[in-house]
């Protein structure tokens, strides 16, 4: 407790006693706070009011006035009232998720294992093929699906498929602590989690897609208590879901760990110190695509569970994907999707080079000689079936996709210069803007945790 003591000395020729709420006029006057009164004694003479008490008066009303207060009272506003525990799960269902839309922005909310998993399209990234911002907690992870439409499709046969991930230190509140202060090249963790991204996503886009696509994921905020590795994998299959790539079966990825004999769906990292077993889990609502992990001498019971607790986790998520793919997701680029054409298999089986069928004269191509020796072998042999099968069709389809190219660039430049000349001056750029006044944008200032 503090105490407070103020003397005021019969000195003084007018004072003003507004501690007290006494007024010479007769006209009450607002107390000051009980430990205020040096600041509240005010001189009469700067208000313009006489005093008609001798210095006695005021002697005997003044002397030893003690206030005492609490100094917590003082110091600490008063409590507030305890905060009703907040539902973690935002209202779902455990397993059930709310699919809405507000403002241009698409959500999607997840019920999953006690914790509640939110995606977000349409604020971010709105030029690239699909974009999706993952959160739970306050880790946010943002991952874009961008394909390459410049490039003329050309059948291959692998898939086309980049992922980069990068954990930025501003998004955990630091910096580097020497001169550089830019985040460097990826580091090992980074590339393992691109490499955990990339395993189950790569076999299941649809055969025949030859444009180059790229995966970028970044953490844009990380709150220390759930890790974005196991996130980042479920925006980038939600990113893929949306984009205009063929990705017909979306994926998810949870990390199951053992701690204090039960088993943990994406446990914080807290729990994980302890944990007897660790696992990174992946894929389809059906299946299991990709497992990472270790564990301490673990029973193959403990391990065959833990794979179905995250199965169970990963099926919600995967399916959750699967219908907001269906409502908001883009129809696949035709240009870039080449599937194999039917019958070709049966037909090169049964091709004949020289007398010999073709997977014969494969295999004698393979065998003998040096190593260049046996690949020029086989590429030659490739070269004179793609020769005889579709030579010529290909030479014609050269010659007229030559002619027509040539046609389409003699008529459009004659057709700009001609549109060139007869457009009259107008206010409109040939975009079709209007060049006066500057066309309006849009701004939206939003932090992250």
């Amino acid at each position: 407790r503090a105490r407070y003591t103020h003397r005021l000395s019969t000195h003084m020729s007018a004072l003003l006693l507004l501690p007290l709420g006494f007024s010479p006029a007769l006209r009450p006057l607002p107390a000051a706070p009980a430990c205020g009164l040096r600041s509240a004694a005010v001189p009469l003479a700067r208000r313009g009011v006489a005093v008609a008490m001798d210095a006695s008066d005021i002697d005997s009303l003044l002397e030893d006035v003690e206030v005492e207060a609490d100094a917590e009272e003082v110091a600490a506003p008063a409590a507030a009232p305890p905060a009703e525990p907040s539902d973690p799960l935002g209202g779902l269902a455990e397993g059930s998720w709310e699919m809405t839309a507000e403002g241009g922005v698409e959500r999607l909310r997840v019920a999953v294992a006690g914790k509640l998993l939110t995606f977000e399209s349409g604020k971010l990234a709105r030029l690239a093929s699909g974009a999706v911002t993952a959160v739970t907690g306050d880790t946010h992870v943002f991952c874009a699906a961008t394909i390459d439409r410049r490039t003329p499709p050309r059948p291959i046969d692998f898939t086309p498929l980049r992922v980069d991930y990068c954990e930025r230190k501003s998004a955990a509140g630091r910096t580097n602590g020497g001169y550089i202060k830019r985040d460097g090249r990826p580091s090992d963790h980074e590339t393992l989690v691109a490499r955990i991204i990339d395993r189950p996503i790569r076999p299941l886009i649809s055969a025949g897609w030859c444009l180059e696509t790229q995966l970028a994921a970044y953490v844009l905020a990380y709150d220390g208590v759930h890790p974005p590795d196991a996130l980042a994998v479920c925006a980038a299959s939600a990113a893929l879901a949306l984009s205009e790539a063929p990705f017909p079966r979306p994926v998810a990825g949870v990390r199951v760990a053992q701690v204090d004999g039960a088993l943990v769906v994406n446990p914080s990292p807290e729990q994980l110190r302890g944990a007897t077993l660790d696992l990174v889990v992946a894929g389809t609502k059906e299946a299991v695509m990709m497992v990472e992990g270790s564990g301490d001498f673990v029973p193959e019971e403990t391990l065959v569970e833990a794979l179905e607790v995250g199965l169970g986790a990963i099926a919600t998520i995967a399916s959750a994907i699967e219908d907001w793919a269906e409502r908001i997701g883009q129809p696949t680029h035709a240009p870039g999707f080449l599937p194999p054409a039917a019958g070709v298999a049966p037909y090169l089986d049964a091709f004949e080079v020289d007398g010999e069928a073709l997977p014969n004269a494969y295999r004698k191509a393979m065998v003998g000689g040096t190593k260049e020796q046996r690949e020029r072998a086989c590429v030659d042999l490739q070269a004179r079936v793609v020769e005889e099968v579709v030579g010529a069709q290909r030479r014609e389809a050269a010659a007229a996709e030559a002619a027509a190219a040539r046609a389409a660039r003699a008529s459009s430049l004659f057709g700009l210069r001609g549109s060139l000349r007869a457009r009259p001056r107008g206010p409109h750029r040939p975009a079709g803007q209007p060049s006066r006044p500057a066309p309006t944008g849009s701004a939206r200032c939003e932090t992250t945790p």
